[in-house]
């Protein structure tokens, strides 16, 4: 790592100014300084020792793969003033669920996925019943713990990119007729799927819409 990069009391290495934090210390309980305001792409990645972590108001970003496959964290507290969740943020973790503040204006492909833990999201974006997140008529992220069958809701125009991606106990999903497309790899490693309900009325789907799993296809 560059000599000119700073390093806190945990071991965690930031950018010479302290607003973004490069690289993230293998420890079980850590704390991001005051002042950082990015947590740059992959700087906790499978760190699975780690238990807790406190991040400040000042965070503003969490980058792409930043806690992915973060095994020990059961829980996780977003910054009050946070804009954005990078995509595949959190892919393969254990927290059972996310509290997305009002703050975030833009939420990546695939932050939540292959949670299967992840019982609810609450905050912005999330639908009343926890299991959604929709931004701006996109369907982002689904919760899949504790259900085999999604139902999504009316008013949802697009299957976003990985939006059911490692739902492993998912076996059938019901898409509204509201919906207009579905973008790749939306149904991503969904190994037990067995049955898609698509309305009549669907324009485009991508060609790897559905990938690595081999449900059947009902139209509705």
């Amino acid at each position: 790592m560059d000599n000119n990069y700073i390093k806190d009391q945990y071991g965690n290495e930031y950018s010479p100014d302290g607003k973004t934090l490069v690289h993230g210390a293998h420890v079980p309980h850590n704390r991001v300084m005051d002042g950082c305001e990015v947590i740059g792409n992959g700087a906790f990645d499978d760190r699975e020792g780690m238990e807790d972590i406190f991040l400040p108001e000042s965070v503003k970003e969490i980058g792409e793969f930043a806690f992915s496959c973060c095994f020990g964290l059961k829980s996780f507290i977003f910054p009050k003033n946070l804009r954005k969740i990078g995509s595949s943020a959190f892919v393969s973790c254990n927290i059972k669920s996310f509290d997305i503040p009002e703050s975030v204006s833009s939420l990546g492909d695939e932050a939540f996925g292959f949670c299967n833990w992840l019982e609810e999201f609450t905050g912005k974006f999330a639908t009343p019943d926890g299991r959604f997140l929709i931004q701006h008529g996109v369907l982002m992220s689904y919760a899949p713990s504790g259900t085999h069958r999604a139902i999504v809701p009316d008013g949802v125009l697009v299957l976003g990119a990985r939006a059911f991606s490692g739902c492993l106990d998912l076996q059938e999903v019901i898409l509204p007729r509201s919906l207009v497309s579905i973008c790749d790899c939306a149904f991503n490693h969904c190994r037990n799927l067995k049955k898609i309900y698509a309305p009549s009325s669907l324009k485009a789907a991508a060609r790897n819409a559905i990938w690595q799993c081999w449900p059947s296809v009902i139209e509705i």
